[in-house]
């Protein structure tokens, strides 16, 4: 069966689930990392993630070379990622995202959508350093406005 960046869909719903079998792990995992868009508040979306990446990284364990897990598994991680308010934390969570991505491209390196996560998710991960310093710089000069006016 073809996998590389296979998108899940309704057809999966009717194959029967072998649980020893890596490809069907995987698409289990991905099934779950897609319920995540319905998910009603933040933290049913961050356990349906949680939940993603355990079936990911089950699968990954059955087979650690193949490139779509690896690459569902970025996607997971740049989720939970974008999920949570912390920079600093968020920050670990995308680095784990490109790690995995560019896991997939050693594996397949003329893939131009495992290349293109890697750079979106870079890019995500620049931008929002830059939007936390200037929040850190915004809020140290406020601070230090406050304290000049009330003396």
């Amino acid at each position: 069966m073809e996998m590389k960046t296979k998108d899940y869909s309704e057809h999966d719903l009717d194959h029967t689930f072998d649980p020893n079998d890596s490809d069907d792990i995987t698409r289990w995992g991905v099934l779950l990392l897609k319920l995540t868009q319905f998910q009603p508040d933040a933290e049913s979306k961050t356990n349906a993630i949680l939940a993603a990446i355990s079936k990911l990284e089950q699968s990954l364990v059955k087979d650690p070379f193949n490139p779509n897990t690896v690459w569902w598994l970025g996607n997971a991680y740049k989720e939970r990622g974008l999920m949570t308010p912390d920079y600093n934390v968020a920050a670990i969570y995308f680095d784990r995202a490109i790690e995995f991505y560019e896991l997939a491209l050693m594996e397949e390196p003329e893939d131009q959508i495992y290349l293109k996560s890697l750079e979106s998710t870079a890019e995500v991960k620049t931008c929002l350093a830059q939007h936390a310093a200037g929040a850190e710089n915004s809020s140290t000069s406020y601070e230090e406005e406050t304290t000049k006016a009330a003396e």
